[in-house]
């Protein structure tokens, strides 16, 4: 065992060693460090087993190391505290920490020795339980490795199969759970996460939520997953993946589907797999988990829009109630059943759609209207492929549209801005404040913002208060603190900062400069 002695009193340091009879305790080896940066370049150069370290030294204290330690040094180590400090604070921060014992200077030899012990013990059992996790580590690779054999070789029975098997050390009798998970769209918010990125993130979020099942992986990086549990997992699957998408849908804005085969013996996976590939195929009802009955359905029930609800969709569309038109559909579509919907039959839906909307425009709406169409399916071709596509379409398509009427907007609403913000240039303006004012979404003023003007509204903002500080510097005697208060600064150092990474300039070098 490796001790780490850590003290500012280098007589301990130089003492301590050959104070007690270490080895008959255990300890082979015995380093010592009077600073914590002295111990910090120890813990990192070397795998030390126990730290004895005091708490208060000149640099920082115990506690600080080990609250480092935690973070930063990937073997536990076992952390003993001798300090000359009773308060019950330290005591407590230390039992948080997680520290072995907290002895009182000068420690008895018995009491150190028992402490010494006592940590010793924790550290055979730290070792004990790191073999078993890399052990176990070691079996779910071998696991997803006999999977990725399989799979490369398209392998189920005879002679290769035996091999396979006696290689990775599986039981040729194995039974398993196949699951296929498939990220079935993509939001135009993140589109430009590219698929090995994506699959990449969609297995560590699988084996976080996953940690400590046994079953096997097999990522081939292109937005499909296959999972293999055991034919008994010592936990269902369902409810874990299910935090798997939805925790994919939250965070990456996408979303997943996991279809669950039937349990098979080795020699039917490739069949069991390919039907689960032929439902991904034919399933436009995502995100959802689909059962290995759902699966089986080879016979699917032939779509159409019912004509109420395509009177309610058209009604709408032409009363501009975008807003409630898309919940309506969010509403009908989520709803309908795997079987009642396939990706032929929605890729249909959306045209007719489509053409019950432009037969409500006049003619040049009509035009406007089959250029977003355009667009739209230039960006993303698979919008017809999942009802996720389908709502995120028209939710891009009635913006579109609206923003298309918008594009007539008068010149005053310009003016109006540019005037609020003269009028209201002591406030700290923001673009969400001055859109407020004139009853329009910030981004959409944004655009229409820099499209009249040529910048943004932001850099506006920005440079009518670098030109109204630069008049008062010229024209008046304010001081600069008063100055940047006029311009919605009330703190000096962020004025300046401010005024100088727009000029190059302090301000008070600028009035010097522009005052000659």
């Amino acid at each position: 065992m490796k001790l780490l002695l850590v003290d500012d009193d280098k007589i301990i340091i130089n003492s301590m060693p050959g104070s007690f009879p270490w080895a008959d305790w255990g300890i082979t080896e015995i380093r010592t460090a009077w600073s914590i940066k002295q111990a910090k370049k120890i813990l990192e150069e070397e795998q030390i087993d126990i730290l004895l370290c005091d708490i208060e030294m000149p640099m920082g204290t115990g506690i600080e190391l080990i609250e480092w330690m935690q973070e930063e040094v990937p073997a536990p180590v076992v952390t003993l505290l001798l300090t000359c400090h009773s308060e019950f604070q330290y005591a407590q921060r230390a039992l948080q920490l997680g520290c072995s014992n907290y002895l009182l200077k000068p420690a008895e030899e018995e009491e150190l020795k028992k402490a010494i012990l006592d940590a010793e013990e924790k550290v055979v059992e730290y070792r004990k339980r790191e073999k078993e996790r890399k052990t176990q580590e070691q079996k779910i690779r071998n696991m997803d490795a006999f999977w990725e054999t399989l799979m490369a070789h398209h392998i189920s029975c005879g002679e290769r199969l035996r091999r396979v098997c006696e290689e990775y050390e599986v039981k040729e009798q194995l039974r398993f759970l196949p699951v296929y998970v498939t990220v079935k769209h993509h939001s135009y918010k993140i589109r430009d996460i590219n698929p090995s990125l994506m699959s990449f993130i969609l297995e560590n979020v699988i084996r976080e939520i996953l940690r400590g099942e046994r079953y096997a992986l097999v990522n081939k990086y292109d937005e499909r997953l296959w999972l293999f549990f055991p034919e008994n997992p010592s936990k269902d699957p369902f409810q874990p993946l299910l935090q798997v998408s939805d925790w994919m849908e939250e965070n990456y804005h996408c979303a997943l589907s996991c279809y669950f085969g039937q349990i098979q013996f080795l020699t039917g996976w490739e069949k069991e797999c390919e039907l689960l590939r032929q439902a991904d195929a034919q399933f436009a009802v995502s995100p959802g988990i689909y059962t290995a009955s759902q699966v089986r359905h080879t016979h699917f029930m032939p779509f159409e829009l019912p004509n109420v609800m395509k009177s309610c969709f058209s009604g709408l569309f032409t009363a501009g109630k975008y807003t409630e038109l898309l919940q309506k559909m969010k509403d009908y579509f989520l709803a309908l059943a795997p079987e009642q919907c396939n990706t032929a039959s929605l890729d249909a839906a959306i045209r007719r759609m489509d053409q019950e909307f432009e037969r409500k425009l006049e003619a040049d709406a009509k035009e406007r209207f089959r250029k977003i169409q355009v667009q739209l399916f230039k960006e993303n071709p698979a919008y017809t492929r999942t009802v996720p596509g389908l709502l995120e379409y028209y939710e891009r398509m009635f913006a579109c549209i609206k923003e298309e009427r918008h594009e007539t907007m008068p010149e005053s609403i310009i003016q109006r801005v540019k005037l609020y913000i003269s009028m209201n240039m002591q406030q700290e303006l923001c673009r969400e404040e001055v859109a407020a004012y004139v009853g329009l979404h910030p981004d959409y003023l944004n655009r229409i913002f820099k499209k009249e003007t040529g910048v943004s509204l932001k850099e506006y903002i920005a440079d009518a208060k670098v030109q109204m500080a630069c008049e008062l510097l010229e024209q008046t005697n304010f001081f600069v603190g008063e100055i940047g208060e006029m311009v919605g600064y009330v703190n000096f150092s962020s004025f300046t900062t401010f005024f100088k990474n727009r000029t190059g300039l302090t301000p008070a070098a600028w009035r010097k400069e522009h005052s000659q």
